[in-house]
């Protein structure tokens, strides 16, 4: 109901892509698949900051910072 049909299919692919892992043929497709969720980490901490009131904080600048950093580097 929040989230709606996108984030089910993404919840979807990204299950389907943590079981490639164990297909050995389909391995190394596995990895970048994993990797492109590797800002979600600095996606979700920022939302908890937020939530805990670190609105204008150097921590919350520096995760985003992060969290820019690998969405540029993985993606």
């Amino acid at each position: 109901r929040i989230y709606g049909k996108s984030y089910l299919i993404h919840a979807i692919m990204a299950l389907t892509s943590a079981v490639f892992v164990y297909v050995p043929l389909l391995q190394i497709y596995a990895l970048g698949f994993l990797l492109f969720e590797f800002s979600e980490i600095f996606l979700n901490l920022h939302w908890m900051l937020v939530k805990v009131g670190y609105k204008r904080s150097k921590v919350l600048l520096i995760v985003d910072a992060f969290s820019l950093l690998s969405y540029v580097i993985f993606r």
